[in-house]
C-alpha cells in the first residue's frame, strides 16, 4: 500500500510556520504575521487526516441515535443472532451482518410505514415524525430503531456499525452533503439504489458506513441501498455513485478576535484512509447584530497569530479523525 505521507514533507514558507500538538490537538503558530487589505490572509497549511474505527456508544452518527447504556431486551436478542455470524470469513460477515440488518429494520418511507401500522395510527405518527423521511427527531434510542422496525439512512448505518462491532467489524459513519450522491444502477439487482429521486439524479445529504478490514483496507457498506464494496463492481458504483464522505467535528479555533479562521474540509472517497485538508487565517469580518454593524472590520493585523485544530468532537459524529502531518502550502 502506499505511504499516504510520501512527499508530504514541510516546505519552508514566506511567513515562519511552527507545528506544534499531537494528533488529536494541532497548533500552528503564524509568527509575525502581518495582513493588510492588499495581503488580508495568511498563507495556508495542509494537514493529513487519518480515519480510524470509532466506538460506538454515546450520541451517534451525526446525532441520529443515541446508543442505549442498557441494551432492550430485543437488542439482546439481536446481538444473539448477530454472534452466530461471528465464525463467517471477515467480508462474508459484514454482508450478512448488512442482511440480518435489513431483516430487521425497513426504510421509513410514509407508505412502508402506514402499510405495517396502518394509516393515521399513533405509531405510524410517531415513527414518521421522529424516524421517517421528514422527521424531526434526534438521538432517537437505539432501541427504539430496532422496536419500531423503520428508520432512514443515519438510523440504519448507525444500527449497522452496533451489530458489526459485536462480531469484531469496527468503522465509521460518513455522510455527504446534499447533492453530491447521484442515483446510479446497482450492479447485484440491476435497479437504482435509490427511490427517492429519478436515475441520474443528485440525492439528498446520505449516510452509510465503512468498515476497516483486517489488511487495513476500507470496505464500503451502504445498508440503506443493501450495497457492499466487497467486489470490483459493487466498489465500481459507490465511486460512479460519488460517495464522497465530509467530515464533522473538526474544532478550529483563533487567537485573536482581529481574525477568521477559513478552512478547504477534508473529504474521503470510498475506501481512502488517508484526506487532505487546508487550513488558514484571514482578517475578521464585521460584527452584526439584528443586521446592524457594531463593529467594523479591522484593516491590518501584525503580531504572532495561532490557530488550534483538534478532532475531539468527531466521535460524536460516528468518525475517528488523528492528524498525520501539516506542511505550508503556497
Amino acid at each position: 500500500m502506499k505511504n499516504p505521507l510520501e512527499n508530504f514533507s514541510l516546505t519552508p514558507a514566506s511567513t515562519d510556520i511552527v507545528f506544534d500538538g499531537d494528533e488529536r490537538h494541532r497548533n500552528i503558530l503564524f509568527k509575525d504575521l502581518k495582513l493588510d487589505q492588499q495581503n488580508p490572509e495568511s498563507p495556508k497549511v495542509s494537514v493529513l487526516f487519518k480515519k480510524e474505527p470509532v466506538p460506538v456508544a454515546g450520541s451517534f452518527g451525526s446525532f441520529s441515535v443515541s446508543i442505549d447504556k442498557e441494551p432492550s431486551e430485543l437488542m439482546r436478542d439481536i446481538e444473539a443472532e448477530v454472534l452466530k455470524l461471528g465464525d463467517l470469513p471477515e467480508a462474508e460477515r459484514v454482508r450478512a451482518v448488512m442482511k440480518l440488518l435489513r431483516e430487521k429494520v425497513d426504510y421509513a418511507f410514509d407508505d412502508a410505514v402506514a402499510a405495517v401500522y396502518g394509516a393515521g395510527t399513533e405509531k405510524t405518527k410517531w415513527i414518521i415524525d421522529n424516524v421517517g423521511v421528514k422527521g424531526q427527531g434526534f438521538n432517537i434510542p437505539l432501541s427504539k430503531i430496532f422496536e419500531n422496525k423503520f428508520g432512514v439512512c443515519g438510523h440504519i448505518s448507525s444500527a449497522f456499525l452496533w451489530m458489526a462491532s459485536k462480531v469484531g467489524l469496527n468503522g465509521v459513519f460518513l455522510t455527504s452533503k446534499p447533492n453530491v450522491i447521484k442515483n446510479v444502477i446497482n450492479p447485484e439487482t440491476g435497479l437504482p439504489l435509490f427511490k427517492s429521486v429519478p436515475l441520474g439524479e443528485q440525492v439528498p445529504g446520505h449516510a452509510w458506513a465503512e468498515i476497516k478490514m483486517t489488511d487495513g483496507s476500507w470496505m464500503p457498506v451502504d445498508p440503506t441501498t443493501r450495497l457492499v464494496g466487497d467486489n470490483p463492481d459493487s466498489f465500481r458504483a459507490f465511486q460512479d455513485a460519488n460517495y464522497k464522505a465530509t467530515t464533522n467535528g473538526i474544532g478550529i479555533s483563533t487567537s485573536s478576535l482581529s481574525l477568521s479562521f477559513k478552512q478547504e474540509i477534508p473529504t474521503f472517497l470510498p475506501g481512502q484512509a488517508v484526506s487532505q485538508g487546508n487550513f488558514w487565517v484571514g482578517l475578521a469580518g464585521p460584527v452584526k447584530s439584528g443586521g446592524v454593524i457594531t463593529k467594523e472590520a479591522p484593516t491590518e493585523y501584525s503580531g504572532d497569530a495561532n490557530m488550534i485544530l483538534d478532532t475531539m468532537h468527531a466521535q460524536s459524529f460516528g468518525q475517528n479523525l488523528s492528524m498525520e502531518a501539516s506542511s505550508h502550502k503556497e
